[in-house]
């Protein structure tokens, strides 16, 4: 994917050098999937079927990476697997930006449906995907752990 500038903020797939920022993050992101940074990089040959991609929010002006989004297109749908933003960056759009950005690419991909899950207690996630055009559609008993919680599935449409 090439570079996209939004709204000042330059949105481009994770690289390996990327790794210690998106720790941070993930450090101070204790709602969010806990994978290490290096699993993540993008498959080198993915296949058409289905890949993954990792694009990261990196403030332009001094290169900060301020959140990232992991994402699995496969055939008509997308999966957000994983979404973190810097707390000092939260409710700024950097969130709405990646999704954004994923969602865009992953319609060019042919996908016209994202899905997540998030978990029941967070209200705020919940909230904020509501927001951008998600809808709750069922939930999966008992699919996070530590503690044992279940997930809400949402859906969203994606624009033409």
């Amino acid at each position: 994917m090439e570079r996209e500038v939004i709204n000042k903020k330059v949105v481009r797939p994770m690289m390996r050098d990327d790794a210690p920022a998106i720790a941070r993050i993930l450090a101070q992101s204790p709602e969010a999937a806990q994978w290490s940074p290096l699993e993540m990089l993008p498959d080198v040959g993915a296949s058409v079927v289905s890949s993954t991609e990792i694009l990261i929010d990196a403030n332009e002006q001094d290169n900060e990476i301020t959140g990232l989004v992991v994402v699995r297109t496969a055939s008509c749908e997308v999966e957000v697997l994983n979404l973190a933003v810097l707390p000092s960056w939260r409710r700024r759009g950097v969130a709405r930006e990646l999704l954004l950005a994923a969602f865009s690419s992953a319609r060019s991909a042919g996908a016209r449906r994202a899905f997540l899950e998030v978990r029941e207690s967070n209200l705020g996630a919940r909230a904020f995907y509501l927001h951008i055009g998600f809808t709750e559609v069922g939930r999966r008993r008992a699919y996070y752990r530590n503690p044992s919680e279940d997930a809400m599935i949402l859906v969203r449409v994606l624009d033409e």
